[in-house]
């Protein structure tokens, strides 16, 4: 009876190593342990574990019913994603979000609210960004520089990252774009 149990869990682990999905990722508070992540469906952000394009993150994201890729509207919320981030010891990676460039425009906007990415993110790109080349093909990343930073950089949405899902709030009448 024993060797059936224990083959069975095997499958099932085995089985689960592959899934592409975002993983919840729980907000600690301090006196829990930050290795203890990826298990609360209700918290806010929800970093994957895995790498894809831009446009696999925000359907990977949406088929999990969440709004899509994350938003960062402002300072306090970068700083939330932030801790949420380090506190899960996903430090050593690169995030895809949820804004585009927009060559009319000459701006980044969010795909969701379609609200154009506010002046505060002037003070928290990458050194070297967001210069160079820009099209309707450049989206955002978050990214842990070198000098132990988070900073925002640009990419070209057909490159591999990781995805930074964004899940619903309680009074959120959201109506995701699927198509962009």
């Amino acid at each position: 009876m024993s060797k059936v149990f224990i083959c069975l869990f095997a499958l099932i682990a085995v089985s689960q190593m592959g899934s592409s999905k975002a993983s919840p990722t729980v907000m600690k508070n301090e006196s829990e342990a930050k290795n203890n992540t990826r298990a609360n469906p209700g918290d806010n952000y929800f970093p994957s574990i895995n790498n894809g394009q831009w446009n696999q993150g925000k359907r990977d994201c949406l088929n999990q019913d969440y709004i899509g890729l994350a938003e960062i509207n402002n300072e306090d919320e970068l700083n939330l994603i932030k801790q949420v981030l380090e506190d899960n010891a996903d430090i050593a990676a690169s995030y895809w979000v949820g804004a585009k460039y927009v060559p009319s425009l000459q701006k980044f906007r969010w795909i969701v609210s379609e609200e154009v990415v506010g002046d505060w993110l002037d003070e928290e790109w990458e050194e070297g960004y967001p210069g160079g080349f820009m099209n309707a093909q450049t989206a955002l990343q978050l990214k842990y520089t070198r000098d132990g930073e988070w900073k925002f950089r640009t990419g070209v949405t057909s490159h591999n990252a990781r995805y930074l899902c964004e899940g619903r709030s309680a009074d959120c009448n959201c109506n995701p774009k699927i198509q962009l």
